[in-house]
């Protein structure tokens, strides 16, 4: 089961929500039928993505500062290498698998930072003392990232003076409940309007989009096969 939690950074201030998971019953032959048709139409999605970023994102990244890319995005060229930024000091997402008790067990699997460009108030910060009221800048970035285990190795992320990555709105939006534990944190930010920059990623090449695609419709058209043929 996966959960979400939200915390402060750095200090883990903030309340913490659990996301609860469904299961159901179902048959074991459909389900085993039905691996094939899924996975290849996963591939095919992941695929699918990748060449939706790649024809945003070009090799060679630019660099850019914050308040650039808050303030109209990163043109033509998704692979960005972000300047000038500061990590807000309020509450942030990560995500996890669920063990006992409800506590996240192992690494982290995701998570999400807002961020604004330096100089601006920071929620958390200075501005906003603990017990009084909350001040921020205006946060127009999400820093995700999938490589961060823990808080410590989250921290030494964002805390880098630069950070390359891809802007990845163009198959991404904040939803769900991460977008809603951050908007119940930071009142009156449109989480809508921020850029999400993934650390670490890079445009994928033709042969990884090709593989991912070409492998991915393959074995959906085996699936929906089997899936079709008499028992």
């Amino acid at each position: 089961m996966i959960i979400i939690h939200v915390s402060d950074h750095p200090h883990f201030r903030g309340n913490r929500y659990v996301s609860n998971g469904a299961f159901g019953v179902f048959n074991v032959g459909l389900r085993l039928k039905l691996v094939p048709l899924i996975l290849g139409a996963v591939l095919f999605f992941v695929g699918w993505q990748e060449w939706r970023l790649g024809t945003k994102a070009k090799t060679q990244p630019q660099t850019i500062s914050a308040t650039d890319l808050g303030a109209r995005g990163p043109g033509s060229n998704a692979h960005i290498i972000l300047t000038n930024f500061a990590p807000s000091d309020g509450a942030y997402v990560y995500m996890g698998q669920k063990g006992g008790g409800g506590a996240v067990v192992g690494r982290w699997q995701k998570a999400w930072v807002p961020a604004v460009a330096q100089g601006m108030p920071i929620f958390g910060g200075p501005m906003g003392m603990p017990g009084g009221p909350v001040v921020g800048g205006d946060i127009r970035i999400i820093i995700k990232t999938t490589k961060a285990g823990d808080e410590n190795e989250l921290r030494n992320i964002v805390n880098q003076p630069t950070l390359q990555g891809l802007v990845v709105n163009e198959v991404e939006r904040m939803s769900g409940q991460e977008k809603q534990l951050l908007t119940d944190s930071y009142p009156g930010v449109d989480f809508n309007r921020c850029w999400i920059v993934e650390v670490g990623r890079q445009p994928a090449g033709v042969s990884k989009v090709l593989l991912f695609m070409g492998g991915g419709g393959m074995m959906a058209l085996a699936g929906a096969a089997l899936m079709a043929a008499k028992s």
